[in-house]
């Protein structure tokens, strides 16, 4: 085991009756070997108590895989680091193994940074599927703001343009979730112009045109939104759809139990329509 100690103090200030060891699931467990408790997850002592006896809000704070007491100190791991090792991994690791970082802490209110020690440990089979909401909030969908055109004022029985500004049609790729990289491929655009008619799909549109158009048949007198000037106006609902896929450790991998699908949150824009009536007038051009 490769261990490097960043802090003033080594891991060795533990309680010492807790015993450490590598257990089956390959993850580091203690057992309790003065009062000959059984072993238990990271923490556990004498009969094993689920309740952890030791402050542990570090672990979804700052997103550790694990958290564990150990004596009196609240200890946490991520597995893996996210430190590149400032050393080869020792002869005879196991190819799967990884570069794990764990931080002991003294008790709040001080929360001392009593030890960090890095060290290879070999990795447990991972599901993949574990990870797939973590994967999806990892992904960093697209902001953008809705484009109209007419830019003013839609008129009824022409087309209105709409388009999503800012968007960009790359792909987006998250960061890795145990492993587990998600990629979003814009798709399409959902449209529900407000006027009561239903939501329709457009193609994913950045730029101004005709590909995602619609004609309204009335005006929004009766409109529940309200125009920047302070006019009746259609509340106008879009949101973009991206296809998911997965890679795990850098190949691409099917999850059945995915949705095929991400999409941003709904976005509302205040669309005036007004009807325009021509005026025919004898004798006149």
């Amino acid at each position: 085991m490769l261990v490097s100690v960043l802090g003033g103090v080594s891991a060795s200030t533990a309680d010492d009756c807790l015993q450490r060891y590598t257990g089956s699931d390959g993850l580091i467990h203690y057992r309790n070997i003065c009062t000959g408790g059984s072993p238990g997850e990271p923490g556990a002592s004498g009969g094993g108590s689920a309740q952890p006896s030791c402050y542990l809000g570090r672990k979804e704070k700052l997103s550790y895989q694990v958290g564990f007491c150990r004596g009196e100190l609240s200890c946490y791991q991520y597995i893996p680091s996210p430190l590149s090792p400032t050393e080869p991994a020792p002869a005879g690791t196991p190819p799967t193994a990884v570069y794990v970082d764990e931080a002991c802490f003294t008790q709040p209110p001080a929360e001392d940074l009593v030890s960090n020690v890095h060290f290879w440990q070999d990795a447990p089979p991972v599901d993949p599927a574990a990870f797939i909401d973590e994967a999806i909030g990892n992904l960093a969908l697209p902001a953008y703001t809705l484009g109209v055109n007419p830019p003013r004022q839609a008129v009824v029985g022409l087309p209105t343009w709409f388009w999503a500004q800012g968007a960009g049609a790359g792909q987006i790729t998250g960061t890795s979730a145990g492993g587990l990289v998600g990629t979003a491929t814009p798709a399409y655009m959902e449209v529900d112009p407000g006027d009561g008619s239903g939501t329709f799909r457009c193609p994913w549109t950045v730029t101004p045109g005709a590909a995602c158009s619609y004609e309204y048949a009335r005006s929004s007198v009766h409109g529940t939104a309200r125009s920047a000037s302070g006019d009746p106006a259609y509340a106008v609902r879009t949101r973009l759809v991206l296809d998911l896929t997965f890679q795990f450790n850098g190949a691409g991998i099917e999850l059945p139990a995915a949705p095929p699908t991400v999409s941003t949150a709904w976005q509302d824009t205040a669309v005036p329509v007004a009807e325009v009536q021509s005026l025919v007038v004898p004798g006149t051009r």
